[in-house]
């Protein structure tokens, strides 16, 4: 649909809203719209709704890390600002809070030893999917890095620090989900299926250390580091390359042999080969030329 612009004033100019649109939304002369600005969009559509105080009550039966931060994160990013939350262990509070901290705006706000109130004392938040997908980036190698040192050097008893890497990822992709959800979706839903996807890699870095802690191999081979470097190489290339005209072929061949190699890794007797699941997840969340974006 093309409009034209029309002169009204010294420097002010105003574009005709078309009358289907403005029957189906109900709208007459002297009501208000919203307009959002997306990048080079406009987007316009009906008055903004007054965001409703949205509260509700759970329980924690136990401290159980994941449990609680997928429940409280599915809250937050349906906007929930006030969670009365209750629980049988106090080490709940602990999880909680470290949660929280990955969490833009959710805090404290009373607590006991059977239970406290999380209230999101940030009600707007205004970012660039852009430069959250630039810190997201950031966190991964910074977590490539971290966990290669931790793996050759035979490091253990270092989840916690990762775990922190992986949700300041999950941070800032919930950042951009709450700022996304009031756009248009054909217009979101790339930018967030993007930076997911990004984000995933950090879970599965996470999950390689976490494994290699738990175990009893003392260090990681020699042969094991070689494929990690690999991988690590082609999650870098992924971004460097994106707007290269054989990047997609670069993807899906860099895929495909790292497959390959992964393959015959875990069919060797070697004591690490169980973590190669891993960098296999990655090599596969790689897969699609539209996972990545420059940063």
């Amino acid at each position: 649909m093309e409009r034209q612009l029309v002169q009204h004033g010294a420097s002010t100019l105003m574009v005709s809203l078309p009358k289907p649109w403005l029957d189906k939304q109900q709208l007459r002369k002297g009501d208000s719209v919203h307009i959002v600005e997306a990048e080079n969009r406009l987007i316009i559509t009906e008055k903004e709704k007054k965001r409703e105080d949205k509260h509700t009550d759970i329980h924690f039966s136990h401290n159980n890390y994941s449990e609680i931060r997928n429940i409280l994160g599915k809250l937050y990013r349906e906007s929930y600002n006030s969670i009365r939350i209750t629980y049988n262990n106090p080490k709940c509070l602990y999880s909680i809070q470290i949660i929280c901290t990955a969490l833009q705006g959710f805090e404290i706000i009373e607590q006991s030893d059977k239970g406290c109130l999380v209230k999101n004392v940030v009600r707007e938040i205004s970012i660039n999917t852009n430069e959250m997908m630039s810190k997201v980036i950031n966190i991964i190698k910074t977590e490539f890095i971290v966990v290669r040192e931790y793996l050759k050097e035979g490091i253990k008893g270092k989840e916690d620090e990762i775990r922190t890497l992986r949700d300041d990822c999950w941070k800032y992709r919930n950042m951009v989900y709450l700022q996304l959800k009031e756009s248009i979706l054909s217009l979101a839903f790339e930018d967030y299926f993007i930076i997911q996807l990004a984000e995933y890699n950090a879970s599965f870095l996470y999950w390689l250390y976490r494994s290699f802690d738990k175990s009893n191999i003392e260090k990681v081979s020699a042969g094991f580091l070689t494929i990690y470097d690999e991988v690590q190489n082609y999650f870098n290339n992924s971004i460097h390359k994106v707007n290269d005209k054989d990047y997609v072929t670069y993807i899906m061949d860099t895929r495909d042999k790292l497959l390959k190699e992964s393959e015959q890794y875990a069919l060797k007797n070697s004591s690490d080969r169980f973590l190669i699941i891993y960098l296999t997840m990655i090599i596969q969340n790689l897969q699609n030329h539209k996972t990545m974006v420059v940063a």
